[in-house]
């Protein structure tokens, strides 16, 4: 598995506390990166930062967005 999809499964999207529906969040390297509204910015700051390495996307879904993954 990938180190960046790891670090993605054990953060807790739904902690309205650390993350805002529609916010980005960028995990680089297995570490969260970054997370805000301009993806652009932030990709650009981690391509910067971290050019060897390919950067997880994802956005946090408003209340009631069901994600399934399948393995």
């Amino acid at each position: 598995m990938n180190k960046n999809f790891a670090t993605y499964q054990k953060l807790k999207l739904s902690d309205s506390r650390k993350f805002k529906a529609g916010e980005y969040v960028v995990i680089v390297g297995g570490k969260l990166f970054r997370k805000g509204k301009d993806l652009v910015k932030i990709l650009n700051e981690a391509q910067k930062k971290h050019p060897q390495d390919t950067p997880l996307v994802t956005k946090v879904p408003r209340k009631g967005v069901f994600i399934f993954f399948y393995d």
